[in-house]
């Protein structure tokens, strides 16, 4: 719908994420923060339930994870994610995350 898209960020773009990442800064954390994301480079521009990571020095993960497994109820917001299952390397050590349902799926 017109009004759940308006709530979309573009993750390059998002107050918010840049918000998140000055705080994994400060705090000198690894921040896992889920969003709702905008992809602006397809056509289409789907949205995704997508999760970024927030490095101890601010700096953001080059990797997306976008959930892959969207139920039936959420399919009218929510594009079934592209990325597939990510593991993100820190310097605490490797992490996996399942964003909502794909925690559900191997």
């Amino acid at each position: 719908t017109p009004a759940t898209s308006a709530l979309a960020s573009v993750a390059a773009t998002c107050p918010l994420l840049a918000l998140l990442a000055s705080l994994a800064k400060e705090l000198a954390i690894v921040l896992p923060v889920s969003f709702f994301e905008r992809d602006e480079t397809a056509p289409e521009k789907p949205h995704y339930s997508s999760l970024v990571l927030f490095h101890p020095d601010g700096s953001r993960s080059d990797q997306t994870y976008r959930q892959s497994h969207v139920p039936d109820h959420h399919a009218a917001h929510f594009a079934p994610g592209d990325s597939g299952l990510k593991v993100f390397p820190t310097r605490f050590g490797n992490l996996g995350i399942a964003v909502r349902h794909d925690a559900w799926y191997p």
